[in-house]
């Protein structure tokens, strides 16, 4: 049988070792990103599509947690935005004033400590006017913030990538973020407009960046869930105010610590309060009580559960 011209051309296309070893990475990957919410999903905080002031080491979109020093800004959750030919979400940070002094997004990784001595891989599309934004690492063993990867400043999109190997040893935090740090982690010249957006953020074992790990949005809510949850309801006891009805709230996923809780209501007059009377990293105990005694109380209730590192 004679072969077609594509297949003879494809018998003899060869590859350097370098393609082969990433063939080699995406076909042996898994679950391989290391960072939850990468593709900025899941936004169970709020709708950030308006951008808004960045509060002081404030958590927004999330698992990111976004800061500034000497400066301010603004960060904003933006949709369905095009990068790389794909349909992607990206979370925007803006400077509102001129300062010496940085912003920055991160990400702290959670049981981080069996990288030491690892080889690591950090991949993000960033882009950005300012050519003191890259990707920066944090190593609480000693290292501090590293500038790994550095944007050009053209306003494009740009593939931003660093392998580095880890530690023997780490202790204290791991984080892996974007930012407008100057050379050596140090505060650079910012002025009012400046900005980085950034999306598909990856950080995974080994020396090469493989394509970003698209989950489903359910997957990427469940690891979310593990450090915050909002949850809603409606409970009625028939209760009174010298005594009160615990309500059991059962969390899932399971949070990974016992977590700060708050809640907010809205109920009839005779409802006298309802609080959070005890909680662990699985339940969390509402307390229903009402105005008068024999009377029946109904409270509509909004819970979050914040165990975020």
């Amino acid at each position: 049988m004679t072969k077609s011209t594509t297949r003879v051309a494809a018998d003899l296309e060869t590859f350097t070792q370098t393609e082969i070893t990433a063939k080699d990475v995406v076909a042996k990957a898994g679950r391989k990103n290391l960072i939850i919410n990468g593709g900025f999903d899941v936004s169970q905080r709020g709708d950030y599509t308006t951008a808004v002031t960045i509060a002081a080491a404030g958590y927004y979109i999330d698992r990111w947690k976004n800061n500034t020093f000497s400066v301010t800004g603004t960060t904003q959750h933006k949709k369905l935005q095009t990068v790389d030919g794909g349909i992607t979400n990206t979370n925007r940070v803006e400077a509102t004033s001129s300062a010496t002094g940085y912003l920055y997004v991160y990400q702290r990784i959670e049981y981080f400590e069996y990288l030491g001595g690892q080889t690591l891989t950090f991949s993000a599309w960033v882009k950005s006017n300012s050519s003191d934004v890259g990707l920066i690492t944090y190593n609480g063993s000693g290292e501090g913030w590293i500038k790994r990867a550095l944007h050009s400043g053209s306003g494009g999109w740009e593939f931003l990538t660093a392998t580095y190997v880890m530690d023997a040893t780490l202790v204290g935090a791991l984080n892996v973020g974007v930012s407008t740090f100057g050379d050596g982690g140090l505060a650079s010249a910012i002025v009012t407009g400046d900005y980085f957006e950034v999306t598909n953020v990856q950080l995974e074992l080994g020396s090469v960046a493989t394509d970003f790990e698209h989950r489903s949005y359910g997957e990427e809510l469940a690891l979310c869930q593990r450090y915050y949850q909002v949850l809603s309801g409606r409970e009625q006891s028939y209760a009174g105010n010298t005594f009160h009805k615990l309500t059991p709230i059962h969390l899932r996923p399971a949070l990974r610590a016992s977590p700060f809780t708050s809640v907010t209501y809205t109920g009839s007059s005779n409802l006298a309060g309802l609080t959070v009377y005890s909680a662990d990293n699985q339940v969390i105990n509402i307390k229903l009580q009402a105005t008068t005694d024999g009377m029946c109380n109904t409270g509509v209730y909004t819970l979050t559960a914040d165990a975020e590192l």
